[in-house]
């Protein structure tokens, strides 16, 4: 009996014990972009090579390019995101430095904008969100991305 009860109390506090858990669903982890087509002229481009990663947790999500600098400065650029449904909406961009994080301001830097992000805020339409793949899409392009 004894035992029983420590098992239940064990089992309670690792229930308890983390108040930070996923909270997006199947938008969570780790994305990599793949596609950015146009919807004007349906023309794609092929990005995989430059290595574009989202990151989802919680309410941020961090553009991760381990070989370019996005936004000038480094290579993790930071976000703050509502997903309702199937919109994501990105409400602002920041510079991730070690001790600060400083706002990314209108115009966004032309390395931002060739991945599809052309102003703050700005709001997608989920278009496919499995496991495995996610398209986002506006307006004007269509992101997708695979699960990595």
């Amino acid at each position: 009996m004894k035992h029983l009860i420590v098992s239940i109390f064990s089992l309670l506090c690792l229930c308890t014990a983390c108040d930070k858990m996923p909270q997006n669903g199947a938008l969570d982890g780790q994305w990599q972009l793949l596609q950015v087509t146009s919807l004007s002229d349906q023309s794609a481009q092929d990005v995989k090579a430059d290595m574009v990663y989202l990151r989802f947790s919680l309410d941020l999500m961090e553009i991760y390019t381990p070989r370019t600098m996005l936004n000038g400065k480094t290579n993790s650029t930071m976000a703050h995101f509502r997903y309702e449904g199937n919109t994501l909406a990105i409400t602002d961009l920041y510079i991730h430095y070690r001790d600060k994080d400083t706002p990314l301001t209108m115009p966004l830097p032309e390395a931002v904008q060739r991945i599809g992000l052309r102003e703050v805020p700005q709001t997608f339409t989920i278009t496919t969100l499995t496991s495995d793949r996610l398209i986002l899409q506006d307006s004007k392009v269509s992101l997708t991305f695979r699960k990595f």
